[in-house]
């Protein structure tokens, strides 16, 4: 005898043309509610990083950096370098701690690790440039746009599932 685990395949297509496939189950009862509740988890996740350890990085004497003009990085000391590479290494390891807070919840709600394909290019928080309805470009968080898709994927199994349903049960329906 062979068990179903209910999981089906879904299929994905990147945009450099990649193609990959997460699993997922969803007929499962309470994936809704932790998709719904996956907001909260990431918020509790975040606010239990501790940041206090990154702070000492923060402190220092950094003269004011000025974009218009990269070239003024040149004219900085080697302690004010420095400095500036402890706070740049501190950002990067918080924004690492917060992707990887993303990754963990998201592979709970599906109850499998589909934040290796679905951040396989893309980290997060990263911004990314897409299309609205209109056909228009909008810049929007990965994250979103990875949810996005996944509910429009979602309703469309959900359509396909009620179709055969109904059609199963129409014979019993006369």
């Amino acid at each position: 005898m062979k068990l179903s685990t209910g999981k089906v395949a879904f299929p994905i297509e990147f945009d450099n043309g990649d193609k990959a496939v997460i699993y997922f189950n969803p007929n499962d009862r309470e994936i809704q509610t932790r998709i719904q509740g996956f907001e909260r988890s990431i918020e509790k996740r975040i606010k239990e990083i501790d940041l206090e350890k990154y702070k000492s990085r923060f402190d220092g004497n950094i003269s004011e950096i000025d974009l218009e003009n990269p070239e003024k990085l040149l004219e900085m000391s080697a302690d004010e370098l420095k400095a500036l590479q402890g706070r740049l290494d501190a950002v990067n390891e918080i924004e690492a701690e917060y992707n990887k807070a993303v990754k963990d919840e998201l592979d709970v709600v599906f109850g499998g690790k589909i934040s290796d394909v679905a951040f396989r290019y893309c980290q997060p928080f990263d911004t990314v440039i897409v299309e609205d309805e209109n056909g228009n470009e909008k810049r929007e968080m990965y994250i979103m746009h990875f949810i996005h898709w996944l509910m429009v994927e979602l309703k469309k199994y959900g359509a396909e599932n009620k179709s055969a349903m109904d059609k199963h049960l129409a014979k019993y329906n006369k």
